[in-house]
């Protein structure tokens, strides 16, 4: 017979050796894409112009040994990635795996040893099934969420490798406290960039009446495209070549497409040099070498568009208002229609999650700190400065008296679902670096042209 202690050793052991197919199916599955795109100096550029600004108020400490994953949520120890919708161990992923089979498929029960409140924390997460239980889904793991969250194959591979040899390292550093921001640390970070986000944007916090004026605004700009399409009909589009061809006879630009080639041109580079200052307001981002600050801003500059001005798009009238004024059907000039149909009805899922402003401007943050998306010096620096964003989401949900695993887990799924429309947006930039205006903007063209084909 086995002693209690032995039985728990046996218990953790067996949760760390099994595995399922279908978890491991899922996994292999799973796509997603990043790109490696070379360091080009025109966007360096405005990262050098930008170095003797000031920056986040943690620029000047020197940096710390970078973490690659912050503890289990669940139980504390050293976590692996995120499991079924949750940052947890090995241990405590293959122990929600079968309760899924025990207690959501085969209704069984079970016990607690204690007073129904056990502690579940490092060393006793054997103890009690039944809290340990209540604590996954306490921590916003649901057999749903499975794919939540996830690293590709590739990189599980490498993280596992780092895990190991930072561990080898650093056996006396505990990470535990970084999970948890306090207000002062969290507020240190999201002020000086909703600043930036509001010099840059004016509608960044809308409030009911400004809701409804943006509204009336669309409205108005629905009504116009509505009495053109009485009055002219519904127009085929010319190919670009005809109308390149006709522009050049006749130097009449016949559909007002270049008009809206220029104004898209415009937003574009504003929105990169909004991009370039907020981004480095981030504790930590300005210390990375230009060469990793300009990969993750090529990489991931059309996130970061989508990700403010998906408000500015109303998949309902389908119009977009703000910087640019026009109907969907417009951007068929432009684009092929089912590029731009992606993007309403990306703009329509973000509409449904009601981000506020602070939330918006952080996830803005995270999809510019993804270590798998370009070819990078120090990844670890990089990993370490996303996971603050990530706690700073934490603590607004707190705050805001929401799930904040929950929460997180929500928002990051659309993460993931972004980086498929992230394809698309490479397509686009192909389109895009042939308009005729971009040879006025040659910083745009360098970053369409450097999006992998």
């Amino acid at each position: 017979m086995f002693t209690n202690t032995e039985m728990s050793h046996l218990d953790d052991l067996w949760d760390i050796l099994e595995l399922t197919s279908e978890e491991d199916a899922l996994f292999l599955k799973e796509e997603m894409i990043g790109t490696t795109i070379e360091s080009q100096m025109d966007v360096a550029d405005i990262l050098n112009e930008a170095i003797d600004k000031p920056t986040s108020p943690d620029s000047t400490t020197k940096p710390t040994p970078s973490p690659l994953l912050p503890p289990c949520r669940v139980c504390g120890e050293k976590a692996s990635g995120f499991h079924y919708g949750a940052n947890t161990c090995e241990a405590c992923k293959g122990f929600f795996r079968r309760s899924i089979v025990k207690v959501q498929n085969n209704k069984e029960q079970y016990k607690c040893i204690g007073d129904g409140k056990c502690n579940i924390k490092p060393g006793k997460r054997s103890a009690c099934p039944l809290c340990r239980y209540k604590k996954c889904l306490e921590v916003g793991m649901s057999h749903e969420a499975i794919k939540t969250g996830r690293y590709t194959y590739e990189k599980r591979t490498r993280d596992t490798q780092e895990v190991k040899k930072l561990q080898q390292q650093n056996n006396s550093v505990d990470h535990r406290s970084e999970l948890d921001l306090d207000d002062d640390e969290a507020l240190a970070i999201i002020e000086p960039m909703m600043e930036v986000q509001k010099k840059y944007c004016p509608l960044t916090s809308l409030d009911p009446e400004m809701k409804l004026e943006l509204r009336k605004r669309q409205e108005i700009i629905y009504e116009q495209y509505k009495s053109r399409v009485e009055l002219f009909g519904t127009m085929s589009t010319l190919p670009p070549d005809v109308h390149q061809e006709f522009k050049q006879l006749t130097g009449i630009d016949l559909d007002n497409r270049e008009e809206l080639m220029a104004k898209v041109a415009c937003q574009m580079e504003h929105g990169l040099r909004n991009m370039v200052e907020l981004v480095r307001l981030i504790p930590g981002f300005s210390e990375l070498s230009v060469e990793d600050q300009t990969n993750l801003i090529k990489s991931s500059h059309f996130e970061f568009w989508i990700l403010m001005e998906f408000r500015m798009i109303n998949p309902e009238l389908s119009v977009v208002s703000g910087c640019l004024n026009a109907h969907k059907d417009d951007f068929a000039k432009l684009f092929a229609a089912e590029h731009t149909n992606d993007v309403f009805d990306f703009a329509k899922t973000l509409h449904a999650l009601n981000m506020n402003s602070e939330e918006i401007v952080l996830l803005r943050g995270v999809v510019a700190t993804f270590r798998d998306r370009c070819k990078l010096q120090e990844p670890e620096k990089v990993e370490k400065i996303q996971w603050k964003l990530l706690n700073c989401i934490r603590w607004l949900a707190k705050r805001n008296n929401l799930n904040p695993d929950k929460r997180l887990r929500v928002l990051l799924e659309r993460l993931t679902a972004l980086r498929t429309l992230t394809e698309c947006s490479h397509k686009m930039n192909k389109i895009k670096a042939e308009w005729p205006v971009m040879s006025k903007h040659p910083l745009l063209l360098d970053l369409m042209k450097s999006s992998p084909a």
